[in-house]
């Protein structure tokens, strides 16, 4: 069922989230409910989270970040914050995550395993160069 977003364009949203995978330390699908009781599932980017990546050198850590996204989401009420639908370069939808109704911080569910901005930037430009242990292949 092809389903209109453009109406959740214009003001913030808070979306129930559930059926949560956690694919990596900052992506998630879930199926998202929508007004009128409509459903949707999609593959979500969180906002400020930045982990390591599931490929090449750091696929240990990528999946210790995984790991700890999804046990802190598991048995948890978990909604969405975004304005419209609007999607990434890869087509995720992006949004801030909120966890039995606060808004969560990076730190706070990956620990160790969060990354700044930088750091994430530098870890993937590195493996596009195929550095040691750095293909995203």
């Amino acid at each position: 069922m092809q389903v209109n977003l453009t109406a959740l364009n214009t003001h913030p949203q808070y979306l129930l989230i559930t059926n949560i995978r956690a694919v990596d330390g900052d992506t998630i699908v879930a199926t998202v409910t929508l007004p009128l009781e409509t459903w949707v599932q999609r593959r979500i980017r969180l906002k400020g989270f930045y982990a390591p990546e599931m490929k090449g050198r750091d696929a240990l850590a990528g999946e210790r970040a995984r790991q700890r996204l999804q046990d802190a989401v598991d048995g948890h009420e978990c909604h969405i914050q975004c304005r419209g639908m609007r999607n990434d370069r890869y087509g995720r939808l992006t949004a801030v995550l909120l966890i039995d109704g606060r808004v969560v911080h990076p730190g706070q569910v990956l620990g160790e395993f969060a990354l700044s901005a930088e750091q994430h930037k530098a870890d993937l430009d590195h493996a596009r160069a195929g550095g040691p242990g750095g293909s995203l292949l």
